[in-house]
């Protein structure tokens, strides 16, 4: 008789714990604001929102997390307007992953920084190029509305999206900042000088 509780006691302690271990490969949490990104025999299966999730034991397992939380990129730069000044301009831009994207959020991790940083520099010197001091300083928002558009084509497609790309700081660099109003002034001395001449 003891042999056979010893026996029963053995082999319910056994199941209960692989039950238990069989739950835990199963059930996992994610938490607020992150996605988690489910690989199934090392290839991509499905994404999983924030909460209680399941997936298949031992076959399926959780590759990564990416966070859907609003990040900032920040860069300063100078340039130079089309009346040949130059311009330091501070840019910040705030993104995040979007969850229906997370899988591509997930395969660049620094995807979002290289693009960043391979086309705000570039859209920011075209845009100013074609601009006078004048414009820059009054064109601020414009200067963000375009970068918005640009940004939001390039970044939807590497899983992110681009909420406020805003223009923090703009100024003329060293003594130009004097010089703005005698540019504006020389450039109408020049074009009465013109008219003067014919």
């Amino acid at each position: 008789m003891q042999i056979q509780t010893v026996g029963l006691v053995f082999f319910t302690s056994m199941l209960i714990i692989t039950v238990l271990l069989t739950l835990r490969a199963t059930l996992f949490i994610v938490t607020r604001e992150t996605v988690a990104i489910i690989e199934r025999s090392g290839a991509f299966a499905r994404t999983a929102l924030p909460g209680l999730n399941a997936k298949i034991p031992f076959f399926e397992q959780v590759a990564g997390i990416v966070s859907l939380r609003v990040r900032q990129w920040d860069v300063e730069l100078d340039t130079q307007t089309e009346d040949g000044t130059i311009v330091r301009i501070a840019v910040s831009i705030q993104y995040h992953a979007l969850p229906e994207k997370a899988f591509e959020a997930f395969c660049r991790p620094d995807g979002a920084n290289s693009k960043l940083t391979d086309c705000v520099p570039s859209a920011i010197d075209t845009m100013i190029s074609k601009m006078k001091l004048n414009d820059v300083s009054a064109g601020k928002r414009d200067i963000a509305n375009i970068l918005q558009k640009k940004l939001s084509r390039i970044m939807h497609g590497s899983g992110y999206r681009i909420l406020r790309p805003s223009v923090t700081s703009l100024e003329a660099g060293g003594p130009t900042i004097m010089s703005a109003a005698d540019i504006s002034s020389a450039q109408r001395l020049q074009r009465v000088a013109a008219e003067l001449n014919r």
